[in-house]
């Protein structure tokens, strides 16, 4: 049996096609675009929020554990394909740098002599990743102005090897740091957002606020004493700009 989340993907894709192919050729318009920008990533998922609150619960009052937002970047390239006036698919492809982990923040007392010792380490870990989400895009214009929403399934792979970097007070540990295998390499998950577009004749400067959530982790579950822990899943927000040309395509 088809998994319920596969199915709804599914659902979204098709949906998306077959409006592709069948609305009338004078109402489909073309355009081609780049955009670049930064994103902040982290892990999520019920049981990796479990797990933080439980390293800091027995971490005591003294050492704050939380989950770590880690920056990097995002370059992709998309199609916008318009099914009518108000309404286009737009397919994406592009490369992430994506990051996630924990943080520890605090102080050790030493019983001796009294004193307090500050302490700040993160474990980050970094992945490329290989993006193709679809989507969804209603669009409104005022004038030079265009305002949109994106939703719809997005894809990745992770590319090549993960490298996971522990730091103390900024400053990475070489014995502690080094690269890792994922176990899963091909991620699921949702992607959405909202935008706008300043037409400049030409072509037209494109402005982004989109989340990816992955439904799948790229780890395999870890069996606990009493349970199976599910890996974290991938979340991700983006900021991002660029420019889109029309494309002259006789249908």
């Amino acid at each position: 049996m088809i998994p319920i989340r596969g199915r709804r993907i599914g659902l979204m894709v098709g949906v998306a096609l077959i409006a592709s192919v069948t609305v009338p050729a004078q109402e489909i318009g073309l355009s081609l675009g780049t955009q670049g920008g930064v994103n902040l990533g982290a892990y999520t998922g019920s049981h990796w929020n479990e797990l933080i609150a439980d390293m800091d619960s027995a971490e005591g009052d003294a050492i704050a554990v939380g989950n770590l937002w880690g920056l990097g970047f995002t370059v992709s390239s998309f199609l916008q394909i318009g099914l009518t006036s108000h309404l286009a698919v737009q397919p994406q492809l592009g490369i992430a740098m994506r990051r996630g982990g924990f943080a520890e923040a605090g102080y050790v007392h030493d019983p001796a002599s009294g004193s307090h010792t500050e302490i700040s380490t993160q474990s980050v870990d970094s992945y490329a990743m290989l993006d193709l989400p679809i989507y969804l895009k209603p669009r409104a214009e005022a004038g030079i102005l265009s305002f949109h929403a994106l939703f719809g399934p997005h894809f990745a792979i992770v590319l090549g090897r993960g490298y996971s970097a522990q730091l103390e007070d900024g400053e990475e540990v070489p014995d502690d740091s080094g690269s890792f295998t994922v176990d899963n390499r091909f991620l699921v998950g949702v992607g959405g957002g909202t935008g706008m577009g300043v037409d400049l004749g030409v072509g037209s400067v494109v402005l982004d606020l989109t989340a990816f959530r992955s439904f799948n982790s790229p780890f395999d579950n870890i069996e606990g004493t009493d349970t199976e822990i599910e890996g974290p899943r991938i979340l991700s927000v983006a900021v991002s700009a660029g420019f889109a040309v029309p494309l002259d395509v006789d249908l």
